[in-house]
């Protein structure tokens, strides 16, 4: 016993060491570079943005193992000056371990995410030693949390980033690039896998978009300004399956889109079941300049379009069937 209580105060000695050598030697400068290089070094190389161009205002060491980085600065799209660039910004980021968790054999990550102040986002990760050493780091337990958090240029620059990217469609890039989305995020979830399987997820997911819109840039484009009353998605997931359940649902007052069903997962991901349920109806300006191209892909299940229908996907991810019945 007091064998083992040496270890002890020897370990917490050379951890007590080990970090009060970081704080006086935390490399912040080399830090801040290395990570403005990688941000520009993980955008599409049709986006170009110049390490020049990111901005980070100060990195220092959170206490005990971890790091807080203020004012993170990212353009998404070219202006004439900074005014005119559209810039994902975040206030203040904190990330790190969770000392305690070391105990236990794990790495607890925590990330926490701030917009002036009174917007928050926070994520949590537990990933087992062994796994990390093994290489498949797949967490034990994710927990999220937002407060009103916006996330209008991190959508925005979500969709920029995907049309310049090389496996964007072609066909729908000139779109994506137009497309702009406002709102705020609140709510929470957990999830937790055992055994490292995917088939065994369990947890719950309750998240609401709040004053959620989206418009285009584009005058020409035909789709018109969508603000949306209700804007919120509900997940139940017990030993592997996910329903999805009849409270998730987008209305506005032109637009009602809901989704319904089941995801059944595999060990062979694209051999996960699925069984999703999409009522969508339309109204006013964007059923009329919308609703003939929903028609006219819903020529082959040979249903009366009048606004309204339900799609149905069945099937497993790789190869998924989807009809359409009259809603």
């Amino acid at each position: 016993m007091k064998s083992f209580i040496k270890l002890a105060i020897y370990a917490l000695a050379f951890l007590v060491m080990l970090i009060t050598f970081f704080i006086f030697t935390f490399p912040a400068s080399v830090v801040k570079e290395s990570l403005i290089a990688h941000i520009a070094a993980n955008t599409p190389p049709s986006s170009a943005i110049a390490t020049s161009k990111i901005e980070i205002s100060r990195i220092s060491l959170a206490l005990p193992l971890g790091v807080h980085i203020d004012g993170l600065s990212i353009p998404f799209s070219q202006g004439q000056n900074r005014e005119q660039e559209e810039r994902l910004y975040f206030t203040k980021i904190q990330a790190g371990l969770r000392f305690w968790q070391l105990f236990t054999g794990h790495a607890g990550l925590w990330i926490d995410v701030e917009r002036n102040n009174q917007e928050n986002l926070k994520v949590t990760l537990k990933l087992p030693f062994t796994q990390i050493i093994r290489g498949n780091p797949i967490p034990t337990n994710i927990t999220f949390m937002a407060h009103n958090f916006t996330i209008t240029e991190l959508l925005s620059f979500a969709m920029q980033m995907y049309a310049k990217s090389p496996t964007a469609n072609p066909l729908i890039t000139p779109l994506l690039e137009q497309l702009r989305f406002q709102g705020q995020l609140k709510g929470n979830s957990e999830l937790s896998i055992a055994n490292q399987s995917l088939t065994s997820l369990s947890g719950d997911i309750s998240l609401e978009l709040v004053n959620f819109r989206f418009e285009s840039q584009d005058p020409n484009l035909i789709i018109p300004e969508q603000l949306f009353s209700k804007a919120l998605l509900k997940i139940l997931a017990r030993s592997g399956t996910i329903n999805i359940l009849e409270d998730t649902y987008f209305q506005s007052e032109q637009l009602s889109l809901g989704l319904n069903g089941s995801v059944t997962l595999d060990e062979n991901t694209p051999q996960s079941k699925l069984a999703l349920s999409i009522p969508l109806e339309m109204r006013g300006d964007i059923l009329e300049k919308i609703g003939v191209l929903v028609e006219m892909a819903l020529l082959s299940q040979q249903i009366d379009w009048q606004g309204k229908v339900r799609l149905n996907i069945a099937g497993n991810m790789a190869k998924p069937q989807i009809s359409a019945t009259s809603l």
